[in-house]
């Protein structure tokens, strides 16, 4: 199970990533509870996880701040 909470945490940091390099814009959030009803979820396992930002930086230092980054040239991209 360890292993894969890992293997989620890099999956997500990744896909947050191509999201943003490509110029799209992040997908609001949903309700888990409102997953956990659906038939097709029915018998998954749920976990929260916490992402890192700074493993969606080129920057080790300061990758809060090239996230935010990222996300305001994005919002604006999506507003122009």
């Amino acid at each position: 199970m360890d292993e894969a909470i890992e293997n989620a945490k890099e999956a997500i940091a990744l896909w947050i990533e191509t999201v943003l390099d490509a110029g799209q814009s992040m997908p609001k959030p949903g309700s888990v509870a409102a997953c956990q009803k659906k038939r097709a979820f029915k018998s998954w396992v749920w976990a929260s996880l916490e992402i890192d930002p700074a493993l969606l930086s080129d920057v080790s230092l300061g990758g809060t701040v090239r996230l935010v980054e990222r996300l305001l040239i994005n919002a604006m991209r999506q507003t122009a």
